[in-house]
């Protein structure tokens, strides 16, 4: 989220699921980062919703704050 100022999900299931001997294990611990890399919201290990509201204008002020972009041009020339 950091590097790319760009908003990151991460989604994870809970629960299990069994497929012939195997057993998955699914914990949760869904994030949401902002362009900033700032944790915003968090879900645990039991059943919730994550409902937000995120801003393209927030992703290009980021991407201006930090620059990255344009340090990558410059080092790719």
């Amino acid at each position: 989220a950091f590097v790319h100022n760009c908003y990151i999900l991460r989604a994870n299931r809970i629960g299990e699921y069994k497929e012939d001997d195997f057993s998955w294990k699914f914990y949760g611990d869904s994030i949401l980062a902002s362009a900033n890399g700032e944790l915003l919201n968090h879900l645990g290990n039991k059943e919730e919703l994550m409902i937000v509201d995120m801003s393209h204008h927030e992703v290009l002020q980021a991407r201006k704050a930090w620059g990255f972009r344009e340090i990558l041009r410059k080092v790719e020339h």
